[in-house]
């Protein structure tokens, strides 16, 4: 699948592909998910 948002990041879309996913490994099928890297809040030194 292909998203546009992905966990860490929990949205709307995140639900719906989580709840894809597992609906469609419960069926027997292998699932991989593409999406932009998460960035990460900048270390305070």
């Amino acid at each position: 699948m292909i998203a546009e948002t992905f966990l860490p990041h929990m949205s709307g879309v995140t639900g719906s592909v989580l709840h894809m996913a597992d609906q469609l490994t419960a069926c027997g099928d292998d699932v991989s998910v593409i999406a932009p890297p998460t960035t990460r809040a900048p270390r305070i030194p």
